[in-house]
């Protein structure tokens, strides 16, 4: 019995990770950023932005497509 309590598994250590906020267009470190997924309809789709790559990217997509976006407001033209 002595043997088996002698044979302990040795304690694992958690490491830390490190996560940086990289944009991806850019390529530099950001405070905040954004997931850009426009359904494929672009390039870009499917990466992290931040706010000023972001806004290129999606100035890129067609009205539809930008549509879609819950933040986006779409303009009213008339032709008077």
């Amino acid at each position: 019995m002595r043997e088996k309590e002698s044979k302990k598994m040795p304690k694992l250590i958690p490491k830390n990770k490190m996560i940086t906020m990289m944009c991806s267009k850019c390529q530099k470190e950001q405070d905040k950023i954004g997931f850009f997924d426009s359904g494929g309809a672009s390039m870009w789709d499917g990466h992290f932005y931040c706010r000023g790559c972001f806004n290129k990217v999606f100035n890129q997509l067609s009205e539809k497509k930008k549509g879609e976006f819950g933040f986006y407001e779409k303009t009213k033209t008339s032709k008077s």
